[in-house]
């Protein structure tokens, strides 16, 4: 799961604080460009694996608020036949424990890549909402 706590995240969000009133609003647009981002690549991801059945677990992919400062991003909700998105997600990230489903890293991938693409978005949203 993306929950964007990237690396230089947490001493922005120092920065940010130090702003006063300003921080509030620019730290929520950085947070949901960056989970935008962080969804596209997710939905990518599952996409060049070839996790697409009936596509539910891809329409899933949403970023939600995660505790004060945060978002999260993973397959959310159930499938047409009430199975869990994450519980899919899981297994082939993981694959199982006989090897009927192989392990191939998928949400691990989308994160490493989330991480590449979301933190310049951020950090181009932080820069012009300082220049306003």
């Amino acid at each position: 799961m993306a929950d964007l706590s990237f690396r230089g995240l947490d001493e922005l969000s120092r920065k940010l604080e130090r702003m006063g009133r300003k921080a509030g609003p620019v730290k929520e647009a950085m947070l949901n460009e960056g989970a935008a981002v962080c969804v596209r690549v997710w939905k990518q991801t599952a996409e060049a694996k070839g996790h697409r059945d009936t596509g539910d677990m891809i329409k899933g992919i949403r970023a939600k608020k995660y505790g004060k400062d945060g978002r999260i991003v993973y397959p959310m909700g159930k499938d047409r036949k009430g199975q869990s998105n994450a519980k899919k997600a899981y297994i082939l990230n993981y694959g199982t424990s006989g090897g009927r489903i192989k392990a191939d890293g998928w949400c691990d991938q989308a994160d490493e890549q989330c991480e590449l693409e979301a933190v310049p978005v951020m950090r181009a949203v932080f820069t012009k909402m300082m220049e306003e």
